[in-house]
């Protein structure tokens, strides 16, 4: 998985990678077929995938719709972490963010890792200045 991202990302070395934690926001009001691709798309890359709250306001509500993507998409990561949207200034979804712990970097709207990290590897701060 890594070698393909390297090969996508062209000039990010290993080292950089390694000190960036990559994350995928999104919502359950964005249409299901774009949050079933975007969720698809994060587990096949092992990034977790973050919501901003409970559905409803209802955590059964939720952990239904969590079991539910996850009866399609068994290997997703899903975590609800309101604090990472408020960090991050997340007003839209999806968003995908890079973060090395020094600055970070958000893709915002309906692409796939591979182009958001190929547009925060030409663009941005988080994965080329990791170091």
């Amino acid at each position: 998985m890594r070698i393909l991202t390297l090969f996508l990302i062209g000039a990010i070395s290993q080292n950089a990678l390694a000190k960036t934690q990559f994350q995928v926001f999104v919502s359950f009001s964005m249409p299901n077929r774009l949050l079933e691709e975007t969720v698809r798309d994060a587990a096949h890359h092992g990034v977790p995938v973050i919501l901003n709250g409970f559905v409803n306001d209802s955590m059964r509500e939720t952990a239904v719709k969590i079991f539910e993507l996850s009866k399609k998409i068994p290997d997703c990561s899903m975590q609800i972490d309101p604090t990472a949207f408020e960090r991050y200034g997340i007003k839209q979804v999806p968003a995908f963010v890079a973060d090395n712990q020094k600055t970070f970097d958000v893709v915002f709207g309906n692409v796939t890792i591979e182009r958001a990290m190929d547009e925060m590897a030409q663009f941005g701060d988080a994965v080329k200045g990791g170091s």
